[in-house]
């Protein structure tokens, strides 16, 4: 018997170290991951902060942004700067990517580890099977895919 609580205390450690390589990383604003005013105001730690800023629906020319998601105690960056940082990183040359297309939207966003095809560039350009994929606005690391399907 004492055999069996001496093993079961030696897997513990290793069942609680193990991590998955294709975790992807989230740092900072938490918040900063919602990509419209929908997303962030159904998360009741976050609140939406509009630019004014509109553009036509699939107006490729437009580069402003409608606004950011944040934090609303303000814990997302300690610069003291009251900016939305967040950053997402995944291990083994994979990137972050969220797949914003599709009938259903995740809330909290399902943010996802994809290894790019080789080449030089925008790394989210090489994402393969996800549609079209950009660099987000807010989170620094992370691509928003978005694969057509309304």
């Amino acid at each position: 018997m004492r055999a069996l609580v001496a093993l079961a205390f030696l897997a513990l450690p290793a069942c609680s170290e193990s991590t998955s390589s294709t975790q992807p990383k989230l740092t900072g604003d938490q918040c900063a991951v919602y990509t419209n005013s929908n997303q962030c105001n159904a998360d009741n730690d976050c609140t939406w902060f509009g630019t004014g800023c509109a553009c036509p629906p699939n107006d490729p020319n437009c580069m402003c942004s409608a606004g950011a998601c944040g934090s609303k105690n303000g814990n997302g960056s300690s610069s003291g700067s009251g900016s939305t940082m967040a950053g997402c990183a995944c291990s083994d040359g994979g990137v972050c990517y969220e797949q914003i297309g599709g009938p259903a939207t995740m809330n909290p966003p399902m943010i996802e580890c994809a290894t790019p095809t080789a080449g030089t560039g925008d790394p989210c350009a090489r994402i393969q099977g996800q549609g079209t994929c950009t660099d987000s606005t807010t989170v620094s690391g992370l691509c928003l895919c978005d694969n057509g399907i309304r």
